[in-house]
């Protein structure tokens, strides 16, 4: 990519989480998902999704989830019923230096949401460095762009 982001209503950016913290209560989890499975359109979804405490998911899913958050399943979700691609997870009241109080902050990327079993979501205070050590000029180093037209739906 060689030119700048264009920032309006739609992109915008949203803080990273600078402490690996765990969470509770509710965030907003968000993927890229195709209505059909022949499809080469995507639609963004996003969804509130309650964490899972560590110790719970972990007995869940049958193995260790120290690099992530775990969110409930809900089998009516939209998130659930076709091929998903990452999003976010974003919370709020974290009470994380870096949160903005309007638009939260991004704790999570979304690397696996499964049927019948927690979404898995990366935990981005693990990595923060590393993000901000290999982003690249044209994004600011505390910021990831996310589309904000998520959360109206909410």
């Amino acid at each position: 990519m060689n030119i700048s982001w264009l920032f309006n209503t739609v992109v915008n950016k949203i803080p990273l989480a600078s402490l690996d913290q765990d969470y509770d209560g509710i965030c907003t989890a968000t993927v890229i998902r195709t209505t059909t499975a022949w499809a080469v359109s995507k639609s963004l979804f996003a969804e509130r999704m309650r964490v899972i405490k560590r110790s719970q998911c972990e007995i869940m899913v049958q193995r260790t989830v120290k690099q992530y958050f775990c969110t409930d399943y809900d089998k009516s979700s939209a998130l659930s019923t076709a091929e998903t691609e990452g999003g976010g997870l974003v919370c709020y009241g974290t009470e994380d230096p870096e949160e903005d109080v309007n638009d939260g902050i991004l704790v999570g990327v979304t690397s696996l949401v499964s049927i019948n079993l927690p979404s898995l979501h990366n935990r981005i205070g693990l990595f923060r460095q590393w993000v901000i050590d290999n982003s690249n000029s044209l994004v600011s180093s505390h910021y990831f762009l996310f589309t904000s037209f998520m959360f109206w739906f909410l």
